[in-house]
């Protein structure tokens, strides 16, 4: 017997063979989130890293979530491209106009809609 850990949105999930579909156990559907909980994922992620919680500023919260749709593993990969291109660039803090060139910079690069799914860019075909 083995385990098996599948995550698919739902734009992905009508690609699966109807087997698989059988064979889960356990669906579980994750929502997006709202602004104040990106907001409040912000402030814990920053205090458990030990930083203080004014790298982001609000205004680079607030696009990080429009860019992000609200989606946890988005929110999570422009932040950290935007905190990696703020220390290239010595930035004190992230900004709005940061997270846009970070953006900006990865969609000329893959030539897709950013944020993409780093291990396979079919996922974030819409």
């Amino acid at each position: 017997r083995w385990s098996m850990l599948l995550s698919v949105d739902d734009e992905s999930i009508v690609n699966l063979p109807r087997w698989i579909i059988d064979q889960c156990e356990l669906k579980i559907d994750l929502p997006s989130w709202d602004l104040g909980q990106t907001a409040d994922y912000f402030d814990f992620a920053q205090n458990h890293a030990g930083g203080n919680g004014d790298i982001f500023n609000a205004q680079a919260i607030t696009r990080i979530q429009e860019l992000s749709d609200g989606i946890p593993r988005k929110i999570v990969q422009i932040a950290e491209l935007a905190l990696v291109a703020g220390a290239v660039r010595k930035s004190e803090r992230v900004t709005s106009e940061l997270v846009e060139q970070v953006c900006d910079e990865f969609t000329v690069s893959f030539g897709g809609k950013f944020p993409i799914i780093l291990e396979d860019q079919r996922m974030n075909a819409r």
